[in-house]
């Protein structure tokens, strides 16, 4: 006989945030722009492996097998996308902004030259 120890349910359990679908993904790191070509040539390679976590595996090993100059170009991809994905984030919360004023005060300022101290607004006036 096996006996679990259960965590009573909470009674006001809080819900998830809606998300936007309007809002832009974020970019895919050096790695998944990586594995975003390499699926297609695995693919190719073995068309019967319907396995998620053999095509992750195989990526995985190759990727660490790779010379940092081999990488460099992946991470000149993911870099572009970061760019661009900040400009859409820009566009995106102005627009946000301009519907909904009061998440003016909710949304991050990326343009601050606070650098890390912008989360502690006791530094704001020093």
């Amino acid at each position: 006989l096996l006996l679990c120890r259960l965590k009573p349910r909470a009674a006001g359990r809080s819900k998830k945030a809606v998300k936007d679908p309007n809002k832009p993904k974020r970019p895919p790191s050096a790695f998944f722009v990586f594995m975003e070509e390499f699926r297609k040539v695995f693919k190719e390679k073995n068309p019967n492996n319907k396995s998620v976590a053999a095509v992750g595996k195989a990526a995985g090993e190759k990727w660490k097998a790779m010379s940092e100059a081999d990488k460099a170009t992946y991470k000149a991809k993911a870099d572009k996308r970061k760019a661009e994905y900040e400009k859409t984030m820009d566009a995106y919360n102005k627009k946000q902004v301009q519907t909904n004023p009061s998440l003016l005060f909710q949304l991050p300022d990326y343009s601050s030259e606070l650098g890390s101290y912008s989360s502690f607004p006791e530094f704001i006036w020093e």
